[in-house]
């Protein structure tokens, strides 16, 4: 179709002598767009291109290195933190561009995104990061769009990702990392992060004017990440209640500084932070993948296998999706076999060798058999 509507604007796609071009409607109606696309039409015929034509819009002369420079300074370091910075550098300066190299935005297509994963998936880059690496260049696009650099983005299609797994402590490991941990600020922010799903960043974060221990809340309102404080993820602020175990050690705690953990020594970076808490689970006997959004995983399925509703839970970790909290789902000890309960009786079940155990141990009363089944009608009695 040579006139289409492409992220709410109009544009159109011809092609002739073998040479197709994509120029956007100088005005956003279908109607305006057909007279831009007889226009143009008439140009090719008369002149064979449309070199002599004058493009606002042009941009010819951006190539991909030039966007990303602009684009990392522009965008990511204002609206971002230092690590989503750093992390998007490194992505697109030395993982995407060395491989689509430095070639003008216009003939940027479906196939260079095809060859970008193609290379990734040979050596062996998980699904899930060649994705990640997707999802950075097609942000970075989309801003060349919104800037007018760029006419639309080439169609993306991920790659298949198997649902995440996570890691979560059983209530009989909580109980012993917590055993474990000295008394004092680093016991305390394990409790408060058990009980409360609280991040990492959140914690460093958190300061006494923000905890209510008459009202048993407290509020998250910013995260500290490498030194730089902002709100927290997804800009949201949440309030929690807090159980009698986590006023208990908050109360215990000096209140010398603004915030509840403030950072003394050892624990003034993240990586110190984590390699504290990996030495405590060791000592606890805690194995397997750990860290301090182990906590938080942690809180989230001991609400759950408490039978909490899955949009509680959603509210108390923040959630913006609530896709993201369904992965707890299968913890719900009632909802599933609830739902099948109600299903209708098909077949009787024959007694299982649990019921009968029960039955011997005076759980369950023993079948009556003294009523039996009326006869058919009209059968005579032996």
């Amino acid at each position: 179709m040579p006139v289409r509507l492409i992220r709410k604007w109009w544009y159109i796609d011809i092609r002739h002598l073998g040479t197709r071009y994509r120029k956007r409607s100088p005005s956003n109606t279908k109607e305006d767009a057909l007279q831009y696309e007889a226009l143009l039409r008439r140009e090719l015929s008369k002149h064979g291109n449309l070199d002599h034509m004058h493009f606002p819009r042009s941009h010819r002369a951006m190539r991909l290195d030039g966007l990303i420079d602009r684009w990392l300074h522009d965008y990511v370091r204002v609206n971002n933190r230092p690590g989503v910075l750093r992390g998007n550098t490194y992505a697109l300066r030395n993982r995407i561009l060395p491989v689509l190299g430095n070639k003008p935005l216009a003939q940027l297509g479906v196939r260079d995104i095809d060859r970008l994963k193609a290379h990734y998936v040979g050596t062996g880059t998980s699904a899930k990061t060649v994705n990640n690496y997707l999802a950075i260049l097609h942000r970075c696009l989309r801003s060349a769009v919104e800037w007018e650099l760029l006419d639309y983005i080439p169609p993306f299609q991920m790659l298949k990702v198997a649902p995440p797994s996570f890691r979560y402590l059983e209530p009989e490991e909580a109980r012993r990392l917590v055993t474990a941990a000295p008394a004092g600020t680093l016991r305390t922010m394990i409790v408060v992060a058990l009980q409360t799903g609280l991040r990492a960043s959140e914690l460093q974060g958190l300061e006494w004017q923000d905890v209510d221990l008459g009202r048993r809340t407290l509020c998250v309102r910013r995260g500290v990440v490498e030194g730089f404080v902002a709100p927290p993820k997804n800009n949201r602020l949440r309030y929690i209640a807090l159980s009698d175990g986590v006023i208990s050690e908050l109360e215990a705690l000096p209140r010398s500084h603004e915030r509840v953990f403030p950072s003394l020594g050892r624990l003034s970076s993240y990586a110190t932070m984590r390699r504290e808490l990996r030495e405590i689970a060791k000592a606890a006997g805690v194995t397997g993948r750990f860290g301090w959004h182990t906590l938080r995983h942690s809180f989230a399925s001991h609400l759950v296998s408490a039978g909490a509703p899955l949009k509680v839970v959603q509210e108390a970790l923040g959630h913006s999706s609530y896709d993201m909290t369904l992965r707890y789902a299968h913890l719900s000890p009632s909802t599933m076999h609830e739902a099948i309960g109600r299903l209708p009786i098909l077949v009787r079940p024959a007694a299982t060798k649990l019921a009968t155990a029960r039955r011997l141990l005076g759980q369950e009363p023993a079948p009556d058999h003294s009523a039996r089944r009326p006869r058919a009608a009209g059968r005579a009695d032996a």
